[in-house]
């Protein structure tokens, strides 16, 4: 058995983490001071494979994590960026591949107020609220369109990278139903 230290940096002001269901993995995240990051958001995440030891950074530096979220299979971590054109908040929905590396981010988005909320306590509805599909194929997502209708959107993570629209609304999540 080995241990795994996280010393979070003096000016932390938030730590949040996400086992991966397979408990081989901890994707973990620091909110610092107002001064170095936005007021919502987190540094970029980083994954600790509890088993080596080994700690990765996921995705570019630059950008700041909103919130983040294993893949049924735990080899893919999704996370949300913040992003701000100075007129509205704006999330981009980003998948790091553990296996290899790669980071790829999808389109932007406006989240609806409730999928905000949802997403500024990932740490605890992450839990509870499943935004990948059982199969992990698809991210769900709510947005508001240019039009300012609150939407809910899929996003095809594996194949095609599209989105679809599937319903007016505010938030959805997946059943935590049988992977069968």
């Amino acid at each position: 058995d080995s241990a795994v230290v996280v010393h979070a940096p003096p000016d932390a002001r938030r730590v949040a983490f996400a086992p991966s269901p397979d408990g081989s993995r901890l994707a973990l995240a620091v909110r610092r001071g107002p001064q170095t990051t936005p007021e919502q958001a987190f540094g970029h995440p980083w994954i600790v494979d509890l088993g080596t030891g080994e700690v990765s950074r996921v995705g570019p530096p630059s950008l700041w994590a909103k919130a983040f979220y294993w893949a049924p299979d735990s080899l893919r971590l999704a996370y949300l960026t913040w992003l701000d054109n100075d007129l509205r908040p704006y999330n981009q929905w980003r998948v790091f591949d553990v296996r290899t590396g790669e980071d790829h981010g999808f389109v932007a988005f406006q989240p609806t107020r409730t999928f905000e909320t949802l997403t500024t306590f990932f740490d605890q509805f992450g839990q509870s609220h499943r935004l990948w599909s059982p199969d992990g194929r698809y991210l769900t997502y709510a947005a508001v369109s240019n039009e300012g209708q609150d939407q809910v959107w899929l996003l095809d993570t594996k194949r095609s990278h599209e989105r679809t629209l599937v319903a007016d609304g505010v938030v959805a999540t997946f059943s935590a139903a049988s992977r069968g």
